[in-house]
Formats: C-alpha cells, structure tokens, sequence
C-alpha cells in the first residue's frame, strides 16, 4: 500500500516508480535514487525532466519526509500545516514556515496581533496569485432604485483584494471588502444600510471620535486609539453607514476615501 504522501511526491516531483513497479516510496530514497540517475530525466520519470521547481509548496505532511526530500534536494520550500510541533519541525529543517501560531492558542484568546496573517496571506497571493474583482462582486449585490450601490472604490495598483462579500454582521447586512496593501497592512470598507449607533460602536471597536475630517466633500469622523493598531474613518454616504479600516497610516485610510469620493460622484 502507498502511503499518500510519497503518492504526492511521485506525482508532483516526477519520483514515480517505474510502470509495473509495486510498493510503497520513500521520497527521501526516490530522491537520492533519482540523483544517482543523473537527475529527474528518464523513463521512469513523469514530473520533472531535470530539476524542481523554483518553490515547493507543502501542505500537511503528517510523516515530515516529503519536507525532508525537498529540502534534501536543494528547493525552496514553503511549509504550511496546522500542526504547531511539525512547523517548527519545517522551519529547524530549512523550510520557509507560512502562519506557525498555534490554533489552539488563537482560540484561546491570545492577542491577533500575534498572528502575521496579513503576512501569511501575501506569502500565498504569491504562490497562487488570486486577484478578487471587487467591481464584478459589487455589481451582484442587489439593492434598490435610487440606494447606494455596493461600492467597489478604485484603489492603489499595488493593493489587491483577498475578499468582496456580503454578510451579516451583528444582524446587518453588510458589503464587506479587503485589500492587502503591504505584507503587513490591511485595509477594509463595510457598508450598510440602516444601522443604529451600535452597530458603528462595534465596527470601530467603541473608540470615540477623534476628529472630523472632509475629504473630496465627505465628512468623514476619524476613530483612533495610540493603543490599538487600527485606524477608521466613518461616514454617511448617500444614505448608507461606510466604514474604513487600516492597520496603516492615516494615508491609507485617505486613499479609500478618494476612490469612495470618486465612486459616488
């Protein structure tokens, strides 16, 4: 019987055994066996004719020896599993860990800051670059003659959306966009309609207004805490509650507000 996950290496890193052959594969020795071979080339190869490639990505591997194969044989890797003890296990091998914080500790109620999740997800935009169409997704969102659309803002090139959904937050239904703008900041819009003074305490995590600011003609109130790393700027547009968040400077709240500004003229 084969075990699965030198099933995934003979698959994705051409260490078939050849056709006819039975039992099960050690990566590590399918590597060090194909070396001897003078590489990945030959018949019995199905993958790779000579090299891996340039990053390896590896998801839950319970036994570690795909990790160690790949590391072995010179690729960059890049380890993602959910088990703390085997990421840590990843990372004393060489490999690059993606999100090594525990579950179980997050759900304990550890501080989210400790989690580089911005960080995590820029690392998988760039293995599987996925670009969400804010536009496309707004204009599914049903709404009334005369109401204000579900606002899909023009934001910076270098920005780029991990989520445009709708959703309900507190009992409201809720536009809900975010964008990763570094490896490190985010940045949201919620909007919605009809909403009373608690559901704006909670979207800003009942931090007071520190000040009223106009920007492209839309008074928008500035919700900041020197404590707390978000920033937020809230606002009534054209009937509907809009509310911006950052991990950021106050820049990056400002560049939302343009592309809201420039959406609703």
């Amino acid at each position: 019987m084969r075990t699965l996950d030198s099933l995934i290496w003979d698959v994705a890193f051409g260490g078939a055994a050849s056709a006819g052959s039975a039992g099960p594969t050690n990566p590590e020795k399918q590597t060090q066996r194909m070396a001897e071979n003078g590489g990945f080339s030959g018949s019995g190869s199905r993958g790779l004719e000579a090299k891996l490639p340039e990053t390896v990505l590896i998801c839950h591997d319970p036994t570690m020896d795909l990790t160690r194969a790949a590391v072995a044989k010179g690729a960059p890797v890049v380890f993602l599993d959910s088990d703390y003890l085997r990421s840590q296990e990843a990372l004393a091998l060489g490999a690059e860990v993606a999100g090594d914080v525990r579950l179980d500790e997050y759900l304990a109620g550890d501080i989210i800051e400790e989690w580089d999740l911005p960080g995590l997800d820029s690392q998988l935009h760039q293995i599987w670059p996925v670009a969400i169409d804010v536009a496309a997704e707004a204009a599914t969102v049903p709404h009334d003659d005369g109401d204000l659309p579900a606002l899909a803002p023009e934001v910076p090139e270098s920005w780029y959306a991990n989520y445009a959904r709708l959703q309900k937050l507190d009992g409201v239904s809720t536009w809900d966009v975010g964008w990763v703008v570094t490896d490190t900041v985010f940045a949201g819009l919620q909007q919605a309609e009809d909403v009373d003074p608690t559901w704006v305490s909670l979207r800003v995590d009942q931090v007071p207004t520190s000040e009223t600011i106009e920007i492209d003609g839309i008074a928008w109130d500035l919700h900041a805490d020197p404590k707390k790393p978000e920033r937020r700027l809230v606002a009534e547009v054209d009937g509907s509650t809009v509310v911006l968040t950052t991990t950021g400077d106050r820049a990056v709240l400002e560049d939302l507000a343009h592309g809201v500004a420039k959406e609703t003229r």
